[in-house]
C-alpha cells in the first residue's frame, strides 16, 4: 500500500452499504481512510447482470480498482476480496463465487441493547461470504394482534433466569424432560416490528437473506407462556410443546406467522421442531401414533406457508 488515502465511487445507490462496511474494513485492516469519490476514483463499484448470482470480478491495473458483482452478494463479496488482498498497483484479474449456494448460521432475535452489535455481526458474516440466517423469532419480536405474547415471553424470562444457576437448573430438575430455554432470544424481551424489518433489509443489501424460524410443535414456550390452555401437556407449569389436535393453537400460530411474514418477506421459513419430548399425551391426541401427529401438524404449516405464496413454499424443519 502505497498512501493510506484512498475514494471509492457506488455506480448504484443499492451498494452503499456494501462500499460502507468496505471503507471500516480499510480502516480496521490498514488504517486507510476511504471516502466517497466521483467517476475517477480510485475504486469504482459496479453490477453486471451478466455474471452468475453472487460472483464478482475485480481488475486492478495502474493505482485503480473496479469492482464488479452481479448483485448485494457480488458486489459484498467483491469489496471484502479486495480488502483482504489490497493493492491497486498490481495488475491483476480476480474472478470468484461461492462453491455451495446455502451458507448460513443460527442466530437468536437480538434483545434491544444488541441492536448495533448485530449489525457488526451481520457486516462481519458479509466479510466472511455467509449468505444466510435463520433468525429465530420466537416472543422476541412485537406481534401487534397478540401483544400477550410478548408480555409472556418477558415473564418467561424472567423465572427462568431466576433459578439458581439460570435455565439449566430449571431444565434438569423438571418433571418432564423439557426443551432448552432459549431465554437469550430478545434478550429476554423484544424488539419493535420496524427494527427487525430494518435488520432484514440491512443484511439484505449486503447479500445475506434472514429466514425467520417460528417454532410450532415444540420449543413454544413463548405461545404457551399466555396460552397454557394450547398445551399437550395440562398439567405442566411450564410446558414446551403444543398440541397438534388443537385448532386454536393453528389460529394463533396462523396470526403470528402472519406478522412474521410482513416483517421478514421471506423465501423460507424454518419452523423449528426439534427437542419434540410429548407427543400423544392429552386427551385429543391420545388415539393417534407420534408420527400421525407430526405429519398432520407440520403438512398444516405447510399448506398455510403455501398458501401465502403463489410458488410452492420452502419450509423446513430443524434437526
Amino acid at each position: 500500500m502505497n498512501k493510506t488515502a484512498y475514494t471509492v465511487y457506488v455506480e448504484s445507490a443499492e451498494d452503499k452499504n456494501a462500499a460502507a462496511v468496505f471503507i471500516k474494513m480499510m480502516k480496521l485492516r490498514y488504517g486507510a481512510h476511504v471516502s466517497y469519490g466521483g467517476a475517477d476514483a480510485d475504486i469504482t463499484v459496479r453490477r453486471a447482470a451478466s455474471l452468475d448470482p453472487e460472483s464478482y470480478g475485480i481488475e486492478c491495473s495502474a493505482g485503480k480498482a473496479v469492482v464488479t458483482g452481479a448483485d448485494a452478494g457480488g458486489v459484498t463479496y467483491g469489496l471484502m476480496e479486495l480488502v483482504r488482498d489490497f493493492d491497486l498497483n498490481k495488475t491483476q484479474n480476480i474472478s470468484g463465487g461461492p462453491a455451495f449456494p446455502f451458507r448460513g448460521v443460527h442466530l437468536y432475535m437480538p434483545g434491544k441493547d444488541g441492536i448495533e452489535d448485530f449489525k457488526r455481526l451481520i457486516e462481519a458474516l458479509a466479510y466472511m461470504k455467509y449468505n444466510t440466517i435463520i433468525l429465530e423469532t420466537g416472543g422476541g419480536m412485537e406481534y401487534k394482534k397478540h401483544p400477550e405474547i410478548n408480555i409472556g415471553w418477558e415473564r418467561f424470562c424472567k423465572t427462568m433466569d431466576a433459578f439458581p444457576n439460570g435455565p439449566v437448573t430449571f431444565q434438569s430438575t423438571d418433571a418432564y424432560s423439557k426443551d432448552s430455554t432459549h431465554t437469550e432470544l430478545g434478550g429476554g424481551s423484544f424488539i419493535l416490528q420496524d427494527t427487525v424489518r430494518a435488520l432484514v433489509g440491512y443484511a439484505r443489501s449486503l447479500g445475506i437473506k434472514i429466514i425467520p424460524e417460528l417454532q410450532m410443535l415444540s420449543h413454544a414456550y413463548y405461545m404457551l407462556a399466555s396460552h397454557p390452555e394450547l398445551a399437550e401437556r395440562a398439567e405442566d407449569h411450564y410446558p414446551d410443546t403444543v398440541c397438534p389436535s388443537d385448532e386454536a393453537a393453528y389460529k394463533l400460530y396462523f396470526e403470528l406467522a402472519e406478522e412474521v411474514l410482513d416483517v421478514f418477506e421471506p423465501y423460507l421459513v424454518s419452523i423449528g421442531h426439534d427437542e419434540i419430548y410429548a407427543l400423544g399425551c392429552c386427551e385429543k391426541c391420545a388415539d393417534k401414533q407420534g408420527y400421525e401427529l407430526l405429519a398432520y401438524e407440520v403438512n398444516r404449516l405447510h399448506d398455510f406457508y403455501k398458501s401465502k405464496n403463489e410458488k410452492e413454499p420452502k419450509v423446513e424443519a430443524g434437526t
